[in-house]
């Protein structure tokens, strides 16, 4: 099984046959084998490969112990770090592996640390509370509440142990000493870095149980007052990583969203804001910013936004908007000496982020041209990250040039940002000219050959397309993704993109367009793909015309050009009866002509003998195996049959002369002597049925 986990393996090979036939392999009630299997692919470098193995594994036995429910876990956060664009859940995936817990050999310890990201179901609560028992998850509980001083706990597993115990008296009665501590924390105005997994508690019971803290407003007033010192403090960052900064801005979020219909909520608002504000000003007149002084900028900008939106929200309107958006937008911070490049990248994306979200609030606030485009373009080409940025934008899409941005969409450092951005309308409103940038940048991709993003990409034109009576232009579109790299049989982007391409056209496009697709098509082959074999053209062919049962003679007339010009080009008589693909090209060939009962074109230049006329009478010839054809054309075909047979040589009279038997009405062909092309055409014809 070990090569299974060997991504050149994949790469080389049917990859969706190598995962059926292992899977077979794999006994799906033996929790052992399965618990291994899982831990396999859990490891792997690819995680793609790692989430597609899991999609397919239909387990028939409770296996998901401890060691299972961590690496799932450790799947998720690697996914989530390495991966921008999330096609799949894998919150899905775990959420499912539920129905496989091995009650006896998972602890609730470890279940609450890798399953407290899902959204469970009322009735998953309840069959959880019947594996863990009450007095152990009261017990687990305690252990946690008293370990939140000296121990990181987050918001989301406290919620969960919340919804297990059901016992809101019993749960709150644990955390009076957190109470305590925060309020000597406010009182006393001093920091401990349990302040953190205090405030994850204290949010958790906010978001649980919103009634427990009606007439406790000032608490949490103060508390969020509190946390905005702390948080200003550059000297405090010593002692805050990050993702603590992040959790004590969430709080503030949580808390003074909570407190929104108090009558004092607006004061306090509009007097946070306009003290953070100070606070960025004073920043930004100090042009030689610390590391710690822009982290607490950052902060204080995600912080003055919560406060502002909750002031306006309650009616304020005393603020200059085009002041505020001149403030912050001409905050241009310098890389501090002493910072690596990755710490920098992480912080600089986190304030552009902070930056333009606040200023997309104020666009529709203030004058029209309050905010310079200019700075919004300089920005984006110096950030590392311009897909969070752009994403959580609204009103800003509207003011973006594109002729400006899909140049630096399609700069080598910035392309996978853009990946989604590009397709999505949402980003591009209005945008009459839409389908030329998404084409700019596609050859942008297949420039540097980064057959990744245009597997991805092609998601989205799906998405897009589906369904909808195409343009030219947009079929140009699928029909340049499935010519590129036509010839590359050992990608596995390009392998898995063609595939999808192949199930786009045959589900989700209008049958009446199949004709359009297939002479467009054609239209754009190189001339090299006339003259050598491609099966990956022959499968394209035989997808479209499954697809559409009254297609014009005239493109029945093309198809069977290209068809004539390979088979023409590559002839040799020593290996004809030999060459498996030789046998595919002409099976592939008669079954378009039989399902359409298309006849041959015969002209006076077919008198003459040449490649061309054997291989027209060949293909004429064997479609008379299954569709009735009329006795005209097969009198027609008779009659280039015999003038080519006297001039012909000796190898084409054999191969034709099998095929003709003069004690029939009609042509039939000889099964014994041409077994292997009917087991194909056979063949050919058997999967088409099953589209």
């Amino acid at each position: 099984m070990d090569d299974l986990y060997n991504k050149d393996f994949f790469l080389k090979h049917d990859y969706e046959n190598i995962i059926k036939s292992h899977l077979q392999k794999i006994d799906t009630t033996n929790p052992a084998e399965l618990k291994l299997w899982v831990l396999s692919i859990c490891n792997l470098k690819d995680t793609y490969i790692s989430i597609y193995l899991l999609l397919q594994l239909k387990p028939n036995a409770n296996f998901v112990d401890d060691e299972v429910a961590l690496s799932l876990f450790n799947l998720q956060l690697k996914y989530k770090t390495k991966i921008k664009y999330h096609l799949i859940s894998v919150k899905k995936i775990i959420h499912d592996m539920l129905n496989y817990l091995d009650c006896e050999k998972i602890s609730l310890k470890v279940f609450i640390h890798s399953f407290n990201q899902i959204k469970f179901t009322k009735n998953e609560i309840i069959s959880l509370r019947k594996i863990f028992s009450f007095s152990q998850i009261f017990k687990y509980y305690q252990e946690v509440m008293s370990s939140m001083f000296h121990k990181k706990v987050t918001m989301h597993e406290i919620i969960l142990l919340f919804n297990l115990l059901d016992n809101n008296e019993i749960a709150y009665k644990q955390m009076v000493p957190i109470f305590q501590r925060t309020t000597q924390y406010v009182t006393q105005n001093f920091l401990e870095k349990s302040v953190v997994s205090c405030c994850e508690a204290i949010k958790a019971l906010v978001i649980h149980d919103k009634s427990f803290f009606k007439e406790k407003f000032d608490y949490l007033a103060s508390l969020s007052s509190y946390l905005v010192q702390i948080l200003r403090n550059p000297h405090n960052y010593a002692f805050l990583s990050l993702d603590d900064v992040d959790n004590l801005v969430d709080s503030i979020k949580v808390f003074v969203s909570f407190c929104k219909d108090d009558k004092k909520s607006l004061k306090i608002s509009a007097g946070t804001f306009k003290k953070g504000l100070d606070f960025v000003v004073q920043v930004i007149c100090n042009k030689k910013t610390v590391y710690e002084e822009f982290v607490a900028l950052v902060s204080i900008l995600d912080i003055i936004y919560i406060y502002f939106e909750a002031a306006y929200n309650l009616g304020s309107r005393i603020f200059d908007y085009d002041e505020i958006i001149k403030i912050i937008s001409n905050i241009n911070p310098e890389i501090p000496p002493t910072i690596s490049h990755n710490e920098w990248a992480t912080i600089y994306n986190r304030f552009l982020e902070k930056k333009y979200r606040f200023i997309d609030f104020l666009l529709p606030l203030a004058e029209k041209d309050a905010f310079d485009m200019n700075i919004f373009y300089c920005d984006m080409s110096t950030c590392y990250d311009a897909y969070n940025i752009i994403k959580i934008l609204k009103n800003f899409v509207l003011k973006i040039d594109w002729n400006k941005m899909i140049t630096i969409a399609c700069l080598p450092q910035f392309i996978e940002d853009y990946a989604e951005l590009i397709f999505n309308n949402k980003y591009l409103k209005n945008i009459d000219n839409h389908y030329d940038y998404i084409k700019i940048y596609i050859h942008s991709l297949k420039k540097m050959n980064r057959q990744d993003l245009v597997l991805f990409c092609e998601k989205f034109m799906f998405d897009k397309f589906s369904n909808k009576n195409l343009s030219q232009t947009h079929r140009e579109y699928f029909i340049d993704m499935f010519l590129q790299d036509i010839d590359n049989n050992d990608s596995f982007p390009i392998i898995s993109r063609r595939k999808k391409t192949l199930d786009f056209l045959f589900y989700r496009t209008i049958d009446t367009q199949t004709h359009l697709f297939i002479n467009e098509f054609l239209h754009k082959l190189d001339v090299s793909n006339y003259t050598k074999y491609n099966l990956n053209i022959v499968a394209l062919f035989l997808v479209l015309v499954k697809k559409d049962d009254n297609l014009p003679d005239n493109t029945i007339s093309h198809m069977c050009e290209y068809f004539i010009s390979v088979l023409c080009y590559n002839y040799k008589p020593d290996t004809f009866e030999e060459s498996h693909i030789v046998k595919i090209y002409i099976a592939s060939f008669v079954s378009i002509l039989c399902r359409y009962k298309h006849e041959i074109t015969f002209d006076d230049c077919d008198l003459q003998p040449c490649q061309k006329t054997f291989y027209k009478l060949y293909v004429a010839i064997l479609s008379c195996v299954s569709a009735q054809y009329n006795m005209q054309y097969i009198d027609t075909i008779k009659k280039y049959l015999f003038n080519f047979l006297f001039s012909a040589d000796r190898f084409q009279q054999s191969i034709l002369g099998n095929l003709f038997r003069k004690c029939d009405p009609a042509i039939v062909l000889s099964n014994e002597k041409h077994p292997d092309i009917i087991n194909i055409y056979n063949y050919i014809n058997d999967r088409m049925d099953a589209l």
